[in-house]
């Protein structure tokens, strides 16, 4: 429930002590609002993730633990990684820049997701 909190706090950021208002300390119940994992319940909806493996902003071991999570609740989610890729939702070309036109990483995995999602 803290692991965002502690990921910031090891690189030197206050992202989700801003976002939430304080520490997890003063704020342990808005932390565990805010934080999916601890909503993980059997009969969810589907679920859909992907996570670059280089995320330097939030740790791919989250999304390990939360389809891990989903999982041992029963849940049957869809977990990709993005091998070697960051905190990027888009195809990184040679030179280290997004793709230009744009192309969402896993763009046909998501598709057909919700096509499946869907029926």
């Amino acid at each position: 429930m803290f692991a965002q909190y502690d990921a910031d706090v090891a690189h030197g950021s206050t992202m989700v002590e801003a976002f939430l208002g304080g520490v997890p300390k003063s704020h342990a119940a808005l932390y565990r609002v805010a934080s999916p994992i601890c909503h993980v319940h059997g009969g969810m909806p589907a679920v859909w993730m992907a996570h670059g493996t280089a995320d330097g902003v939030v740790p791919v071991s989250q999304s390990r633990d939360m389809a891990s999570a989903l999982v041992t609740a029963g849940c049957d989610p869809v977990y990709l990684e993005a091998r070697g890729l960051g905190h990027t939702a888009c195809e990184i070309g040679p030179d280290g820049k997004p793709l230009e036109p744009n192309k969402l990483l896993f763009e046909d995995d998501v598709s057909r997701f919700i096509v499946r999602s869907l029926q």
